[in-house]
């Protein structure tokens, strides 16, 4: 097994596990990080920079997450409840 340190300077390729899953998806690409408390473990990216480009996407892309950030919002309030941090009746406030 690699070590942390190693890792983040040589982080793991998802690539290859990401085409399959952006072809089944049909969108145009994807891409993927694994961040620990240790640092990046493993990145990768899949597909064109847009539908129809010749462009491929790489990870040093910058991706628009859109309205995404909603939902990462909710699943880290949510994990958030989980170790009791904070309860689901709290206010922003």
């Amino acid at each position: 097994m690699p070590s942390f340190a190693n890792a983040q300077r040589n982080p793991r390729s998802l690539d290859a596990l990401l085409a399959p899953v952006r072809e089944a998806a049909r969108v145009p690409a994807l891409g993927a990080a694994v961040v620990t408390p240790q640092g990046l473990m493993a990145i990768g990216t899949a597909g064109k920079r847009a539908e129809g480009a010749t462009a491929r996407v790489t990870n040093n892309d910058r991706w628009h997450l859109g309205s995404c950030t909603k939902a990462l919002t909710a699943v880290l309030v949510a994990r958030l409840v989980d170790r009791g941090v904070l309860r689901w009746e709290s206010t922003v406030a």
